[in-house]
């Protein structure tokens, strides 16, 4: 299975190269409008790959704001939204979230005692899965911007669920990061910041590329090479 992730575009749309899955993470738009939400998933519709999933950002306010709706309108167009939800894939199974800590007046986000609960709660339920995707990052894992944001809670339930890939955006500083976590009570987990735009919200990545199956997990560059 060939993965094709990205996140924080805010209405940028770079190359995407082929796959059977494509995911994105997160912050499509710039403002949060429905207008700008029905545009960017349309242009995710047309996208060539067998299944698409879409995890909500920040920056996508109005998906917040009704998500049973935005549910459906991307199940429509062929795409799986994933809120605190699963999707299993030829048997790769993949969670997504949108929460971080809370910052501003931004969708889709938490204070310190909500998260402590929200991911000791998730923790339990996708304890098997093998693919998480969140919005922001677990604390210390590119999320320095300068000082590191990531989420402390939700380090704790990834390092207990162990997942064998973390795909993550939100710090775009951290863009193209890539560490290989092997922890200290087992297991390896690969964590990713997707986030194509610097921090200055400038192009400055390409979208990574996975080949995952049963036994193996490979990170592409964008045409298909080992790096």
């Amino acid at each position: 299975m060939r993965v094709v992730a990205l996140s924080d575009t805010h209405l940028y749309r770079p190359e995407i190269p082929d796959g059977d899955v494509l995911i994105h993470a997160g912050d499509l738009c710039l403002r949060g409008t429905a207008k700008e939400f029905e545009s960017e998933i349309v242009w995710l519709k047309r996208q060539s790959h067998t299944h698409k999933i879409f995890v909500p950002g920040n920056h996508d306010r109005c998906v917040e704001s009704s998500v049973s709706l935005n549910r459906k309108l991307c199940r429509d167009l062929g795409i799986t939204m994933l809120v605190d939800d699963w999707v299993d894939i030829d048997g790769i199974k993949f969670f997504g979230c949108p929460h971080t800590p809370e910052f501003m007046s931004w969708s889709f986000m938490h204070t310190s005692e909500q998260a402590r609960e929200h991911w000791n709660w998730n923790a339990v339920m996708y304890a098997d899965m093998d693919v998480w995707i969140t919005h922001g990052p677990p604390y210390g894992i590119h999320d320095s911007c300068p000082l590191p944001a990531g989420c402390p809670h939700l380090l704790k339930a990834v390092e207990s669920v162990k997942p064998r890939l973390h795909l993550m955006g939100h710090i775009h500083e951290g863009y193209s990061g890539r560490i290989y976590k092997r922890w200290k009570t087992g297991g390896v987990t690969v964590f990713a910041n997707i986030s194509v735009l610097d921090g200055h919200y400038q192009p400055a990545a390409d979208p990574m590329v996975f080949d995952i199956d049963a036994d193996n997990l490979k990170i592409l560059d964008i045409h298909g090479n080992a790096v």
